[in-house]
């Protein structure tokens, strides 16, 4: 949906993927723990919080709703840990060093 618009700049996170998601969820946990990652106290994303329940996977946890018809969102926590995790990826790869330009004067 977004390529089309944004092409390389896109990148595809499968959040159903256990391992890769449990692998995020841990790196989230523990910038929230080590206060590394902050709570703004935004309302909304403190609802989305508390409805999210854990569930053990082999290669850690995974967050879901309390069963798969709940009307208790969590879309606001899922954002943020995909959010976090694709600004790791971005540091990790250099997307967000700062380009240097050289000036040339005459």
């Amino acid at each position: 949906m977004f390529r089309p618009l944004y092409g390389k700049v896109v990148f595809q996170f499968w959040t159903g993927g256990e391992a890769q998601m449990a692998r995020a969820v841990e790196r989230f946990h523990t910038a929230v723990v080590t206060d590394l990652l902050l709570h703004n106290g935004n309302p909304t994303l403190a609802r989305h919080v508390r409805n999210t329940h854990k569930r053990e996977v082999r290669s850690g946890y995974v967050l879901t709703k309390e069963h798969a018809k709940s009307k208790n969102k969590i879309d606001c926590t899922i954002a943020s840990i995909l959010a976090y995790e694709a600004r790791a990826d971005a540091i990790a790869d250099g997307r967000l060093k700062k380009k240097r330009r050289l000036v040339v004067g005459f």
